[in-house]
């Protein structure tokens, strides 16, 4: 394939990718700490444990072991819908927004 519309679907993907995350981010924008953390339906899910599953599960696993073709060491992985209670709404945010 050319590398230049190799280069220009990547590009494309990417500005994609970004507009997710801004959409996502963007519909919690607003939640307290609290509103944050409360969990939503009785399976305990959070909206911050929505935030960091899309962070972890999706863009650091699924890019980086089908995408980019890199090794993923499947028994390291922890349970990403389960955020530490001290885990801050901000940092749960950046992680995804850079596309951990």
């Amino acid at each position: 394939m050319d590398s230049k519309i190799l280069n220009a679907e990547t590009e494309l993907l990417l500005r994609y990718l970004q507009g997710l995350r801004d959409h996502v981010l963007g519909t919690l924008e607003g939640l307290t700490e609290e509103e944050m953390h409360r969990a939503m339906v009785p399976s305990g899910w959070t909206c911050l444990g929505l935030i960091q599953h899309l962070a972890i599960d999706v863009g650091h696993f699924w890019f980086t072991a089908f995408v980019w073709g890199e090794g993923v060491d499947l028994n390291k992985a922890e349970n990403p819908w389960q955020v530490a209670a001290d885990a801050s709404s901000g940092s749960i945010s950046d992680l995804y927004r850079r596309g951990a």
